[in-house]
């Protein structure tokens, strides 16, 4: 095998073994408490909070607005988060890709929405940021 071949293969070979560690960097950046954007079935923007916690293998979920809380268990697998939502009144889903930031981008979906789904993006607050206080924040509904 040529040098660069070779420098090839040992490139590609290092870069395998490496794919899944950094994959598990970019999910355990997933903790923290994020700013909530999206749309509700009625069509009206909302804005909240949403907490990211690991337990294990798992992510759990809660959105705190001024209807409530949610709560929802996610599991990753490669760049997406999917999660199952409770809100005491309904349940749904909602599936995110993990993108830098980190940023979370996704479409959601509740029971009653006759099949639609809705946009929803999660952007991390900052480590020393408190986070806005939930009354701060203008919100329609949450999912």
């Amino acid at each position: 095998m040529s040098s660069p071949m070779l420098r090839f293969a040992v490139t590609v070979a290092a870069l395998t073994l490496a794919l899944p560690s950094l994959a598990l960097a970019q999910e355990s950046n997933l903790v923290g408490t994020y700013r909530c954007e999206g749309v509700s079935p009625g069509g009206s923007p909302y804005r909240t909070v949403v907490e990211i916690t690991k337990d294990e293998e798992t992510y759990e979920l809660r959105w705190r607005s001024a209807q409530g809380t949610a709560v929802g268990i996610g599991i990753v697998r490669g760049d997406v988060l999917a999660v199952s939502y409770f809100t005491g009144a309904n349940m749904g889903v909602v599936l995110y890709r993990i993108e830098k930031g980190p940023k979370l981008t996704g479409e959601w979906s509740v029971f009653g929405a006759d099949g639609h789904r809705y946009p929803e993006t999660l952007t991390k607050l900052g480590v020393d940021a408190r986070g806005p206080d939930v009354d701060e924040l203008p919100v329609a509904a949450a999912p």
